[in-house]
């Protein structure tokens, strides 16, 4: 596979810049592999995954099996519900023990807390997206080498797929720094392979902007709806 610098991407191929913007929305700066799910699709269909998988999905586990990663994917109620109530949810008290087996204990701890702006909010809405969870609307997947105890959290974007404001959140405000995360981007059209490594700063050129408008839409809503 060919592999960039995302500050080069410019004086590449346009289908390149233009999966770039469309999945991230210009929000984020971050490692991005581009695939076409022509050389996805066969190995895709064959898998043999538990969880609710959807086929670009499938597509993606397939690409990670092949370069040795065991795939574990992270769904939002079973994320948010890991930790303190994983005894409500059968998914969560799985996903929990995984997570224990993967992360050292200080990661897991970071993963699964919950601040008391969460703990007491009824509703996210409440919520400033600075604090929120990081098992709150987590990527869709972890994925880890369990030779080499590596791992990484996968977000997976399909071809008309594109980055959520709180996705990009997750990246750019609750993420630990030594904490490995990409995009994986499927595309319709035959390509090559291209991984693009980030080499500039988390946020993106209209993060910022968005990340205001969520915040006054937050104080908006905490106006609404008194504290009880």
């Amino acid at each position: 596979m060919e592999q960039y610098l995302l500050s080069e991407i410019s004086e590449k191929e346009l289908y390149i810049s233009k999966c770039i913007n469309r999945v991230t929305q210009r929000m984020i700066n971050c490692d991005i592999v581009i695939m076409s799910r022509e050389n996805l699709s066969e190995g895709g269909e064959k898998i043999d995954i538990q969880g609710a998988f959807n086929k670009y999905e499938k597509e993606a586990a397939f690409f990670y099996q092949t370069k040795g990663y065991e795939v574990i994917k992270l769904e939002h109620f079973a994320s948010s519900g890991a930790g303190d109530k994983e005894h409500i949810f059968d998914e969560s008290k799985e996903l929990g023990i995984k997570l224990r087996k993967i992360f050292p204990i200080d990661e897991y701890q970071k993963f699964i807390y919950k601040s008391d702006a969460c703990r007491k909010a009824l509703v996210l809405n409440s919520i400033y997206p600075a604090e929120y969870s990081l098992s709150f609307y987590p990527p869709d997947f972890l994925v880890v080498k369990n030779d080499t105890k590596e791992w990484k959290f996968v977000e997976v974007k399909s071809p008309r797929d594109k980055l959520h404001f709180r996705q990009a959140n997750w990246y750019v405000k609750l993420m630990p720094e030594n904490w490995n995360y990409e995009i994986f981007a499927s595309l319709n059209r035959k390509c090559d392979g291209v991984t693009i490594k980030t080499d500039l700063p988390r946020n993106g050129a209209v993060f910022e902007e968005i990340y205001s408008e969520e915040v006054t839409s937050t104080d908006k809503f905490n106006k609404r709806v008194p504290k009880t």
